[in-house]
C-alpha cells in the first residue's frame, strides 16, 4: 500500500466531472475473487474486447523509456498512438457494434475511483464489474471497484453511488491520469476564456 502522501496518491486524488462510455453490473466475493485469479493466471484477458491492448498497453512502456531522452519526441508519438488507438476502436465499434452496449454517463472521475447515477439498487460494500470507455479517445478497459456509499435521490428516483478502484492494470491507471489531466487543462482554458470575454464586455458597456 502507497503512503497517501505520495505524488501518485496526489495524482490519484483528482477529480473531474465526465461522461463517459459505461458498463457495469454488481458481482459477489466470490466471482470477483475467481476473474482477478483468472486474469493474474493468464486464463482470461484483462482488457476489455473493444481495445487494442498491443498497441495501446505496449507503447506506453515505450514512450515512457523515449521521454526520459527526448519529450518533444515523445510527445508527438502519444498523439498518433493517440489517433491510432481513436481510428481502431472506431473502425470496431462500426463492425461489431461496441457502443451499442454502453450507456453514456455522467461521471465524477478520478484515477482512484467513480461516482455515477443508476437506477439500480446497488450496496455498500458490494464489487463492481466496471467497463469504461474514455472520450473522445474511445480508449476502453476493464476494472474492478467496490462500493463505498450509496445515496438515494428520491426526487430523481435514482441512486448515486461512489466506489473505489480495487483492481486495475497500471496501463489503463495511466492513461487514466493522462485523460483527467487533459480534461483539467481543457477546462481551465475555457473558464480563463470565459472571463477574458467578460472583462471585454464589461470594457465595451
Amino acid at each position: 500500500m502507497k503512503s497517501p502522501t505520495t505524488e501518485n496518491d496526489k495524482r490519484n486524488d483528482i477529480r473531474i466531472r465526465d461522461r463517459v462510455l459505461l458498463q457495469y453490473k454488481e458481482i459477489d466475493e466470490k466471482n470477483y475473487e475467481k476473474l482477478v485469479h483468472d486474469i493474474e493466471e493468464g486464463i482470461i484477458c484483462p482488457w476489455t474486447e473493444c481495445s487494442h491492448p498491443y498497441f495501446t498497453k505496449r507503447i506506453s512502456r515505450y514512450l515512457k523509456k523515449i521521454k526520459e531522452k527526448d519529450e518533444n519526441l515523445a510527445g508527438a508519438l502519444e498523439i498518433l498512438d493517440q489517433k491510432l488507438s481513436l481510428l481502431l476502436n472506431l473502425l470496431d465499434e462500426e463492425k461489431h457494434g461496441y457502443r451499442k452496449a454502453f450507456k453514456l454517463v455522467r461521471v465524477n472521475l478520478s484515477a482512484s475511483g467513480i461516482a455515477f447515477k443508476t437506477p439500480k439498487r446497488m450496496s455498500r460494500g458490494h464489487k463492481l464489474e466496471l467497463h469504461i470507455g474514455l472520450l473522445p479517445e474511445h480508449y476502453f478497459f476493464r476494472c474492478y471497484a467496490e462500493i463505498l456509499r450509496v445515496d438515494a435521490l428520491s426526487k430523481e428516483n435514482m441512486n448515486k453511488i461512489a466506489a473505489r478502484f480495487i483492481w486495475i492494470t497500471e496501463d489503463d491507471q495511466d492513461r487514466l491520469i493522462e485523460h483527467i489531466f487533459q480534461h483539467q487543462v481543457i477546462q481551465l482554458r475555457m473558464r480563463r476564456k470565459h472571463k477574458e470575454m467578460r472583462r471585454g464586455k464589461k470594457h465595451k458597456d
